[in-house]
């Protein structure tokens, strides 16, 4: 059986209490563009956009991605173990398009890192078969997901996500982060922006900051450091300080517009 995991701390423990090769998808798919292209094409865009970020070498990444994606559409049995927030429940999305084989489900609402060995190994033996239902619905998030608006998304959540118990909130959480109708602000630079103007000045005080606001917490610094370069106008560079723009904003008197950037399969332009 092949184990499917969000990263190499959880995979490094799932290890330890499982038998057969464990992997880590490695990839957050909250930033940069997932259009609705084919998994070939998709591998292409998502190794320039990593390449792009300076998070790796397009090569190595297009050779990462294509070798995970083979061992899960190749695989005869799977176990998939995705917790609760936006990072993990986006791959479980991606992952179910690829498989292929007979899967089995462990969701957790805790994050898999931070968990003993007995904890995992109960959780593990609380695994489900994944059903019509799940597959279902799954099916129809990832196409919503990579839509160039968001319709399908809104119009999905409308319709409930019951089959799969932590994916409506994740998508809800990802919604948000389109430009707030009276600021202009998504929701991560608007917890950056409080961060600043209630003091936070260094990097690691920012993310901190959002952490303990943004729950489930989703977003790994690397990714957040994106956000922070596209904010310069609003908070400057380290040390941060709010700048005119950021006070005026917050006041109402001024609107955000958002740098060019992609959610899912919306191109939001400046």
């Amino acid at each position: 059986m092949l184990h499917v995991t969000n990263g190499d701390s959880a995979r490094v423990l799932i290890e330890r209490v499982v038998d057969g090769d464990v992997i880590a998808w490695r990839d957050a798919l909250h930033e940069g563009p997932v259009p609705d292209v084919p998994p070939d094409e998709l591998r292409r865009v998502r190794a320039r956009f990593v390449a792009d970020c300076g998070w790796s070498e397009e090569t190595s990444a297009l050779r990462e991605l294509k070798e995970r994606d083979t061992a899960v559409v190749e695989a005869p049995e799977l176990c998939l173990w995705f917790e609760h927030d936006l990072y993990d429940q986006l791959q479980l999305l991606q992952v179910l398009s690829l498989a292929r084989g007979r899967i089995e489900l462990v969701q957790s609402d805790r994050f898999l890192a931070e968990l003993a060995s007995d904890e995992l190994a109960r959780l593990y033996e609380s695994r489900l078969p994944l059903d019509d239902a799940q597959r279902a619905l799954a099916a129809r998030a990832w196409a919503a997901f990579r839509a160039p608006a968001p319709t399908a998304l809104a119009e999905l959540l409308d319709e409930g996500t019951t089959p799969l118990p932590f994916l409506g909130a994740a998508l809800r959480r990802h919604l948000i982060q389109l430009p707030d109708p009276n600021t202009g602000l998504a929701r991560t630079e608007r917890l950056v922006l409080d961060a600043v103007l209630t003091g936070a000045t260094t990097s690691d005080e920012v993310f901190r900051a959002v952490q303990e606001l943004d729950q489930p917490a989703f977003m790994g610094d690397a990714a957040l450091w994106l956000w922070l370069e596209r904010l310069e106008p609003l908070i400057g560079r380290e040390p941060f300080r709010p700048t005119a723009r950021a006070t005026s904003i917050d006041a109402g008197t001024e609107r955000w517009q958002t740098p060019a950037r992609w959610l899912g399969g919306i191109h939001l332009q400046e």
